[in-house]
Protein backbone atom coordinates (compact mmCIF):
# COMPACT_ATOMS: atom_id res chain seq x y z
CA UNK A 1 0.00 0.00 0.00
CA UNK A 2 1.23 3.37 -0.91
CA UNK A 3 1.78 6.29 1.66
CA UNK A 4 0.28 9.65 0.53
CA UNK A 5 3.27 11.25 -0.23
CA UNK A 6 4.37 8.37 -2.80
CA UNK A 7 1.17 8.36 -4.34
CA UNK A 8 1.20 12.26 -4.94
CA UNK A 9 4.96 11.46 -5.88
CA UNK A 10 4.40 8.73 -8.87
CA UNK A 11 1.38 10.66 -10.06
CA UNK A 12 3.57 13.80 -10.48
CA UNK A 13 6.16 11.51 -12.62
CA UNK A 14 3.13 10.13 -14.95
CA UNK A 15 2.14 13.90 -15.40
CA UNK A 16 5.37 15.08 -16.20
CA UNK A 17 6.54 12.30 -18.58
CA UNK A 18 4.75 14.06 -21.45
CA UNK A 19 6.63 17.30 -20.78
CA UNK A 20 9.41 15.50 -20.72
CA UNK A 21 9.37 13.76 -24.31
CA UNK A 22 8.00 16.97 -25.75
CA UNK A 23 10.78 18.74 -24.63
CA UNK A 24 13.28 15.83 -26.13
CA UNK A 25 11.04 15.74 -29.41
CA UNK A 26 11.24 19.56 -29.69
CA UNK A 27 15.29 19.92 -29.06
CA UNK A 28 16.02 17.27 -31.24
CA UNK A 29 13.92 19.20 -33.93
CA UNK A 30 15.53 22.72 -33.44
CA UNK A 31 19.37 20.74 -33.14
CA UNK A 32 18.39 19.26 -36.44
CA UNK A 33 16.68 22.08 -37.99
CA UNK A 34 20.52 24.02 -37.24
CA UNK A 35 22.15 21.39 -38.71
CA UNK A 36 20.25 21.63 -42.01
CA UNK A 37 20.53 25.20 -41.74
CA UNK A 38 24.34 25.41 -41.32
CA UNK A 39 24.85 22.71 -43.95
CA UNK A 40 23.11 24.45 -46.30
CA UNK A 41 24.44 27.71 -45.60
CA UNK A 42 27.96 25.73 -46.02
CA UNK A 43 26.96 24.79 -49.24
CA UNK A 44 25.77 28.77 -50.28
CA UNK A 45 29.53 29.71 -49.09
CA UNK A 46 31.25 26.98 -51.27
CA UNK A 47 29.01 27.59 -54.33
CA UNK A 48 29.81 31.68 -53.26
CA UNK A 49 33.52 30.16 -53.55
CA UNK A 50 33.18 29.33 -56.63
CA UNK A 51 33.76 33.32 -57.80
CA UNK A 52 35.00 33.64 -61.29
CA UNK A 53 36.23 37.26 -60.81
CA UNK A 54 40.00 38.12 -59.95
CA UNK A 55 40.65 40.24 -56.94
CA UNK A 56 42.52 42.60 -59.09
CA UNK A 57 38.96 43.14 -61.23
CA UNK A 58 36.96 43.38 -57.92
CA UNK A 59 39.14 46.16 -56.94
CA UNK A 60 39.48 48.21 -59.85
CA UNK A 61 35.55 48.14 -59.49
CA UNK A 62 36.11 49.37 -55.98
CA UNK A 63 38.68 52.13 -57.26
CA UNK A 64 36.01 53.16 -59.69
CA UNK A 65 33.07 53.66 -57.36
CA UNK A 66 35.60 55.47 -55.41
CA UNK A 67 36.35 58.20 -58.26
CA UNK A 68 32.51 57.78 -58.66
CA UNK A 69 32.32 59.04 -55.02
CA UNK A 70 29.89 55.99 -54.28
CA UNK A 71 31.34 54.83 -51.20
CA UNK A 72 28.75 52.49 -50.15
CA UNK A 73 29.48 50.61 -53.51
CA UNK A 74 33.02 50.96 -52.96
CA UNK A 75 33.52 49.63 -49.57
CA UNK A 76 31.25 46.59 -50.74
CA UNK A 77 33.53 46.24 -53.61
CA UNK A 78 36.61 46.93 -51.54
CA UNK A 79 34.91 43.61 -48.99
CA UNK A 80 34.25 41.84 -51.54
CA UNK A 81 37.98 41.97 -52.95
CA UNK A 82 39.44 41.06 -49.97
CA UNK A 83 37.32 37.89 -49.82
CA UNK A 84 38.29 36.54 -52.62
CA UNK A 85 41.92 37.23 -52.46
CA UNK A 86 41.91 35.55 -48.71
CA UNK A 87 39.89 32.64 -50.79
CA UNK A 88 43.22 32.24 -52.76
CA UNK A 89 45.95 33.41 -49.70
CA UNK A 90 46.59 35.98 -51.54
CA UNK A 91 47.71 38.46 -48.86
CA UNK A 92 48.67 41.44 -51.45
CA UNK A 93 45.14 41.25 -52.65
CA UNK A 94 44.11 41.50 -49.07
CA UNK A 95 46.61 44.03 -47.84
CA UNK A 96 44.94 46.11 -51.04
CA UNK A 97 41.68 46.18 -50.50
CA UNK A 98 42.71 46.91 -46.67
CA UNK A 99 44.24 50.03 -48.20
CA UNK A 100 41.04 50.79 -49.94
CA UNK A 101 39.15 50.37 -47.02
CA UNK A 102 40.97 53.17 -45.53
CA UNK A 103 40.37 55.45 -48.35
CA UNK A 104 36.59 55.66 -47.14
CA UNK A 105 37.20 54.83 -43.41
CA UNK A 106 39.76 58.18 -43.05
CA UNK A 107 36.83 60.47 -42.72
CA UNK A 108 35.35 58.76 -39.22
CA UNK A 109 38.48 57.51 -38.23
CA UNK A 110 37.41 54.33 -37.28
CA UNK A 111 39.17 51.76 -39.32
CA UNK A 112 36.71 49.15 -38.52
CA UNK A 113 36.79 47.23 -41.62
CA UNK A 114 40.30 48.33 -41.90
CA UNK A 115 41.29 46.73 -39.20
CA UNK A 116 39.88 43.44 -39.63
CA UNK A 117 40.95 43.18 -43.47
CA UNK A 118 44.77 44.14 -42.35
CA UNK A 119 43.90 40.83 -40.06
CA UNK A 120 43.47 38.62 -42.54
CA UNK A 121 46.24 40.01 -44.55
CA UNK A 122 48.48 39.51 -41.67
CA UNK A 123 47.06 35.82 -41.62
CA UNK A 124 47.34 35.08 -45.40
CA UNK A 125 51.48 36.80 -45.27
CA UNK A 126 51.97 34.36 -42.39
CA UNK A 127 50.78 31.50 -44.32
CA UNK A 128 52.83 32.51 -47.02
CA UNK A 129 56.26 32.64 -44.54
CA UNK A 130 56.51 36.29 -45.96
CA UNK A 131 58.52 38.69 -43.97
CA UNK A 132 57.70 41.46 -46.95
CA UNK A 133 53.94 40.72 -46.67
CA UNK A 134 54.21 41.10 -42.76
CA UNK A 135 56.21 44.46 -42.75
CA UNK A 136 53.73 45.53 -44.98
CA UNK A 137 50.91 44.81 -42.97
CA UNK A 138 52.50 46.64 -39.75
CA UNK A 139 52.83 49.38 -42.00
CA UNK A 140 49.42 49.67 -42.36
CA UNK A 141 48.38 49.29 -39.44
CA UNK A 142 50.86 52.15 -37.96
CA UNK A 143 49.17 54.04 -41.06
CA UNK A 144 45.57 53.94 -39.13
CA UNK A 145 47.28 54.86 -35.45
CA UNK A 146 48.11 51.20 -34.04
CA UNK A 147 51.80 50.63 -33.27
CA UNK A 148 51.07 47.92 -30.69
CA UNK A 149 49.09 45.85 -33.82
CA UNK A 150 51.87 46.69 -36.05
CA UNK A 151 54.51 45.89 -33.38
CA UNK A 152 52.57 42.45 -33.06
CA UNK A 153 52.83 41.69 -36.61
CA UNK A 154 56.61 42.45 -36.68
CA UNK A 155 57.08 40.14 -34.31
CA UNK A 156 55.36 37.23 -36.41
CA UNK A 157 58.57 37.27 -38.43
CA UNK A 158 60.53 33.98 -38.63
CA UNK A 159 64.18 34.49 -38.93
CA UNK A 160 64.29 32.05 -41.40
CA UNK A 161 61.69 33.38 -43.70
CA UNK A 162 63.42 34.78 -47.42
CA UNK A 163 62.70 37.51 -49.11
CA UNK A 164 62.29 36.01 -52.60
CA UNK A 165 60.81 37.74 -55.89
CA UNK A 166 57.83 36.40 -54.79
CA UNK A 167 57.52 39.31 -51.69
CA UNK A 168 58.20 41.86 -54.32
CA UNK A 169 54.95 44.53 -53.93
CA UNK A 170 53.61 47.48 -56.22
CA UNK A 171 53.99 50.19 -53.42
CA UNK A 172 52.30 52.67 -55.27
CA UNK A 173 49.47 50.58 -55.05
CA UNK A 174 49.58 50.62 -51.29
CA UNK A 175 49.73 54.26 -50.68
CA UNK A 176 46.33 54.80 -49.46
CA UNK A 177 47.86 52.84 -46.37
CA UNK A 178 51.06 54.97 -45.43
CA UNK A 179 50.18 58.26 -43.17
CA UNK A 180 51.30 60.39 -46.49
CA UNK A 181 48.06 58.72 -48.46
CA UNK A 182 45.81 60.15 -50.89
Amino acid sequence: MLLRGEQATKNLRQENRWPLRSRAVSRSLVISLLLVLMASLGACSDSSRQETQDWKTVLALADAAWRRNDLLEAQSAYLRAARIASWKDDWKGILRAACGTRRIEDARGLYLNTRSVLVLAMIGAERNRSGAGLRAVANAFSAIGEPDAAAMVLSKIEPGWNRSSDDSLDHSALRNCREDGE
